[in-house]
C-alpha cells in the first residue's frame, strides 16, 4: 500500500478494494484478515453514511450506486493528493543515501547503468556487490537497504519485494567434450568422466545441489568454486562441466569462446532476480529503482545474452512495474 493511501481510513480502504474485487473473501484474502472483519468495516461504513453500499443480492456482489458513487469521489478526489505526496518524496529522495547490493554477475551490464540513472536522485552511494547469501546477510544487519538477488525471500516481513528477470539454467562445458553429443541428457552428464564444478555450496551451489538430488542425479566427483569466472578458467582447460545462467557469463563474455555453452537437459533449472527493499525505504526512489531495472534487463540484458545463448529466447521472462509479482514472457 502506497504512503498516501494510508491517508485513507481502514474502512475506506477496505471498501475501494472490495469495488475492485467484487468479493469478500478475495479483499480479506488481499488485506490479511478474515471475511467477517471485511463485512464488519463495510457495514460500519454503511451506518455512518445511512445507505447501503454493496449489492449483496447480486452474484458476484457489487456496489450499489451510492456505493459507486463513494468511491468515484474518493478515487477522484484522492488523486491530486497522491500527486502531492510524489512530489514530495521524489524531492525528499534526493538527500537519501542509497546502499544497494546486487549479484556479482550484474556488476557490468546492470550495475553502472543502473548507478548512472539514479545519481542525480539520490544523496551517497554505497553499492556492494557478492553472492545472494552475503547479500541477504548485509540486509538483514541494515547495512543495505535494497538488493537485487536470485531469491523471493517470501519468509521475510516488512519488506517490498519485485520479480523483475527470469532465466533458465544453462551448461558449461568444455568444447571438445560438448560436441560428444547432440543433446545432452542426465544420464550423459552423469557418465561423461568429467566431475561437477559447482559453486560454493553456501552460495548459489545449494540450489543446484538439490535440484540434482531430487533428479536422483550424484555426480561422482564435484569442485566448488565461489566465482563463474574460476568456473569457466577451469572447464576452458577441460576440468570439468557446470551448470550455470547466461547472464552469469555477461562479465566473461569477451572470453566465453573458449567453452561451449548447451541447452539444459530436462528437467530445467530458472533462476529469478528480485528486487527486495526494507518497508521503510523511500517508495519513490524504491519504484524508480524498479522501473529502472526492469528498462535495463528488456533493452540491455536481454539482447546480450541472446549473443551467447540464444536458445533460451522463448524462455526469458520480465516483470511488470505495475504488478510485483508478474512474470511475463519476453518473446512469445
Amino acid at each position: 500500500m502506497d504512503k498516501a493511501s494510508q491517508l485513507l481510513s481502514e474502512r475506506l480502504q477496505t471498501f475501494l478494494l472490495f469495488c475492485k474485487t467484487r468479493s469478500f473473501v478475495e479483499t480479506a484474502k488481499q488485506l490479511g484478515v478474515s471475511q467477517s472483519s471485511v463485512s464488519r468495516q463495510i457495514g460500519t461504513l454503511e451506518e455512518l453514511f445511512g445507505a447501503e453500499l454493496v449489492d449483496r443480492t447480486s452474484k458476484p456482489l457489487s456496489p450499489t450506486k451510492d456505493g459507486h458513487l463513494l468511491a468515484q469521489t474518493i478515487e477522484t478526489q484522492f488523486e491530486p493528493i497522491k500527486a502531492v505526496i510524489r512530489d514530495i518524496q521524489e524531492h525528499s529522495s534526493q538527500h537519501i543515501p542509497l546502499r544497494i547490493g546486487l549479484l556479482e554477475s550484474l556488476t557490468t551490464e546492470v550495475a553502472p547503468k543502473l548507478l548512472a540513472e539514479l545519481d542525480s536522485h539520490v544523496g551517497s552511494t554505497l553499492c556492494l556487490t557478492g553472492t545472494c547469501d552475503r547479500l541477504a546477510h548485509k540486509f538483514a544487519s541494515s547495512e543495505l537497504d535494497v538488493i537485487i538477488v536470485s531469491r523471493s525471500f517470501s519468509e521475510l516481513k516488512d519488506i517490498r519485494r519485485h520479480f523483475i528477470f527470469g532465466e533458465p539454467s544453462i551448461l558449461m562445458m568444455p568444447s571438445n567434450i560438448a560436441q560428444q553429443h547432440e543433446k545432452w541428457t542426465w544420464t550423459n552428464l552423469r557418465f561423461c568422466g568429467l566431475p561437477l564444478i559447482r559453486y560454493y555450496h553456501e552460495s548459489a551451489g545449494q540450489i543446484s545441489e538439490h535440484f540434482l538430488n531430487s533428479i536422483g542425479v550424484v555426480p561422482p566427483k564435484t569442485i566448488e568454486v565461489d566465482t563463474t569466472g574460476v568456473m569457466k578458467e577451469l572447464i576452458s582447460q577441460s576440468m570439468g562441466w557446470s551448470i550455470t545462467r547466461a547472464s552469469s557469463l555477461l562479465p566473461h563474455k569477451e572470453t566465453v569462446s573458449s567453452i561451449s555453452l548447451v541447452p539444459m537437459p530436462e528437467p530445467t533449472m530458472k533462476r529469478e532476480l528480485y528486487v527486495i527493499a526494507k518497508s521503510t525505504f523511500n517508495e519513490s526512489l524504491y519504484r524508480r529503482i524498479v522501473s529502472l531495472l526492469l528498462k535495463i534487463f528488456k533493452e540491455g540484458v536481454v539482447q546480450e545474452l541472446l549473443t551467447i545463448a540464444p536458445w533460451v529466447k522463448k524462455q526469458l521472462l520480465i516483470g511488470d512495474e505495475r504488478d510485483p509479482n508478474a512474470q511475463i514472457k519476453i518473446f512469445e
